[in-house]
């Protein structure tokens, strides 16, 4: 029965993609250059990233705010990866913050930083939960420096089931604009092995192509991956911007873990990454039916509701 209702939403989803853009991520970016507060972009100190961004810091150091704003969902999380290549040696992510329009609450933000064995690219991984209306990655010095960075983001928002031993998702790449394609997508949990006796799960629009799964134990770059991972591949369109889709994997274990998210975007040859943290209360009970709002698509008066069931794990495994 779930499949017949996974079919059903990917019909209404596709529906509604061909008459108006779904909600979703936008990856606008841009930063400030003095301490933006709770303002929203593009007001306040905001200027949109055009190119690549050129600032400098006093003797002790300073800061620099990058934002992305976002079309509002009501997801359980928004994994986010904002990356600065050029002289970022002295650089360093000191805080992320997500908003809401409406100003009641923050989002609630993890955020890491790491250089990666290259001194030259900055690389900050935010996780937010729920997704914001927009969200703030502040990056700092405490040296003096001229600094000239070129910036690129990738995001995935999805509604997540960690239930017992699977890692179920329902969600989507943005931003919209991006122009990219994916064609081949891994997931590798951090610290716990693949089940490879579970069959895992990609569900697409039929236009994104015929998906075929393969265990997996390397990275992209090459590195060992010693728990596996699975990586999902089509010889077609593959997905692009906001278009909607359901995966899942089994793990040796509890599936609340982080997992690292690779998408190969062909259009320009290279890969993107976002870390999966399992958002706060993102585990439902075993055979817990639960309904929510994944997309409402508003077309002229009308509007598209899609609906999600969480799902147990084992029905997720028998989703083929």
């Amino acid at each position: 029965m779930h499949t017949r209702l996974s079919k059903a939403i990917l019909a209404l989803t596709a529906i509604g993609a061909a008459l108006v853009i779904c909600p979703g991520a936008w990856a606008l970016d841009y930063y400030a250059l003095a301490d933006p507060g709770t303002t929203k972009p593009p007001g306040g100190h905001w200027v949109l990233v055009a190119g690549n961004v050129n600032f400098s810091f006093p003797a002790g150091g300073g800061s620099i705010w990058f934002a992305t704003t976002n079309r509002y969902v009501s997801t359980n999380q928004k994994s986010y990866t904002l990356t600065l290549t050029g002289n970022t040696q002295s650089l360093s992510v000191s805080g992320a913050w997500g908003y809401y329009d409406n100003g009641s609450s923050q989002s609630e933000a993890a955020y890491s930083g790491a250089h990666e064995n290259n001194p030259e690219r900055l690389i900050a991984y935010v996780t937010l939960t729920p997704q914001p209306d927009w969200e703030v990655v502040k990056i700092s010095s405490d040296q003096a420096g001229v600094h000239s960075v070129s910036v690129s983001a990738a995001s995935f928002c999805s509604d997540m089931d960690f239930s017992g031993s699977t890692w179920d998702s329902e969600g989507w790449w943005g931003p919209p604009g991006a122009g990219f394609h994916y064609p081949v997508v891994i997931a590798f949990p951090t610290n716990v092995a693949v089940d490879t006796s579970v069959i895992p799960t990609l569900i697409a629009p039929p236009e994104t192509g015929t998906w075929q799964f393969s265990f997996v134990y390397t990275d992209p770059s090459g590195a060992p991956m010693p728990y596996g991972g699975v990586r999902w591949e089509t010889a077609g369109a593959g997905l692009s911007e906001q278009v909607q889709y359901q995966s899942s994997l089994a793990v040796q274990g509890s599936a609340e873990t982080t997992y690292l998210y690779y998408a190969y975007d062909a259009t320009d040859s290279q890969w993107d990454m976002v870390r999966i943290e399992p958002p706060p209360g993102a585990v439902p009970a075993a055979g817990y039916w639960g309904l929510g709002i994944l997309a409402v698509c508003l077309i002229g008066l009308g509007a598209v509701l899609v609906i999600r069931r969480h799902r147990t794990a084992s029905e997720v495994t028998r989703a083929a």
